[in-house]
């Protein structure tokens, strides 16, 4: 015979035995106090992760926010306007233009504010739902914000705009009819 490191006898022969002596003392217990004995485990499991959950709030509480440990500044904000408002923004400077996802990407990095394009692009789809952007006529992108008073008025044409108009990429005004 030898013993392992859990404690239980292991008998040295060609078929290599184990013997645990708790299971052989559960096996001489009557089914009553077996079933006391496993709904006590499961009382006492139920005790033991309502205080691992207090130890884990504990630890959360303690630990210091991204903003503090990082040397990097001022942690993301989580607030769910924060991406519309930032969107809005961008596609104010040309309402009547098409945007896509790609382009308020770029804005927002040059902000100073990155995103993923998934994530605009879902933003994006979201504020249509909510009224406070437009898919643009061709089906592909969106464009300029819906009007809060309800009314829905058209951008202007090239005509009517006396034939300049800003590129949604761009600062600069483009040329009327290839002047």
């Amino acid at each position: 015979m030898a013993f392992d490191l859990s404690g239980r006898t292991t008998l040295l022969s060609s078929a290599a035995m184990t013997f645990d002596p708790f299971a052989a003392l559960l096996d001489e217990q009557p089914l009553e106090r077996l079933t006391t004995l496993r709904d006590q485990i499961d009382a006492e499991l139920t005790r033991l992760s309502d205080y691992r959950g207090s130890v884990d709030r504990a630890i959360t509480k303690k630990r210091p926010r991204a903003s503090q440990s990082s040397g990097r500044g001022v942690a993301k904000s989580r607030r769910r306007g924060d991406k519309r408002e930032l969107i809005e923004k961008v596609v104010k400077t040309n309402p009547g233009a098409q945007w896509l996802p790609v382009e308020v990407e770029k804005r927002l990095a040059e902000m100073g504010k990155p995103s993923s394009r998934d994530s605009i692009r879902v933003t994006m789809r979201r504020m249509v739902e909510e009224g406070r952007l437009r898919r643009h006529p061709s089906g592909n992108g969106f464009m300029g914000l819906a009007s809060v008073n309800g009314s829905d008025q058209e951008p202007l044409t090239e005509a009517q705009s006396g034939g300049r108009g800003v590129s949604p990429g761009t600062s600069e005004a483009k040329p009327a009819f290839g002047k």
